[in-house]
């Protein structure tokens, strides 16, 4: 199911993944399926979400991080999450990426986790501020939860700015890289 975030604050600032979760979360509360998978809208990339929720399933994580390591960090994914890991894929720190440093593990805002424990740090989220995004909560939850990354290694873009929009435009019209990427048996998500 995709859930909207349709109700806006007054106040931008308070309009927050964590306020939109919150608005839609009695059809979480309904839903029968034991995990959810939390994505983004503006990170585009081909993935099967059966194949990343068998992997964390098997991983034995509480929370994982579809993940994406570039050379290319100073360029792209500017203001995007960025994951520190130890030797076991273990995420020890979640900072920002702001163009400073070549190599990067970028978090692609995609979560996997128990339906039990999103719901769960959601509602935390919410009452420690109306500011908070689920990625802040996820920062405060690293020392107490088994959060793991999923590395994926195809072609990513984050589209977070117009200038960024051009650039996967141009890209995206390479034939080569759209028939690698793209499988129009695929529903988009």
């Amino acid at each position: 199911r995709v859930l909207y975030g349709e109700q806006e604050t007054l106040n931008k600032v308070y309009n927050t993944d964590i306020f939109s979760m919150m608005s839609n979360l009695s059809f979480l509360e309904e839903d029968k399926n034991e995990y959810v998978i939390v994505s983004s809208s503006y990170m585009v990339y081909t993935a099967n979400f059966e194949e990343l929720l068998h992997t964390h399933i098997g991983s034995n994580a509480d929370v994982s991080i579809v993940s994406h390591t570039t050379d290319q960090a100073k360029e792209k994914f500017l203001h995007c999450d960025t994951l520190t890991l130890d030797k076991d894929k273990r995420v020890t720190g979640l900072g920002l990426n702001l163009g400073k440093g070549k190599n990067r593990t970028i978090s692609l805002d995609t979560y996997i986790l128990k339906k039990s424990l999103l719901i769960k740090l959601i509602k935390k989220a919410y009452q420690t501020s109306s500011l908070y995004w689920f990625n802040d909560i996820i920062r405060d939850e690293l020392d107490t939860l088994n959060i793991k990354t999923i590395p994926y290694r195809g072609h990513v873009c984050a589209i977070n700015s117009l200038k960024e929009y051009h650039q996967a435009h141009i890209e995206f019209i390479n034939p080569v890289l759209l028939s690698n990427e793209i499988d129009y048996k695929w529903p988009i998500w």
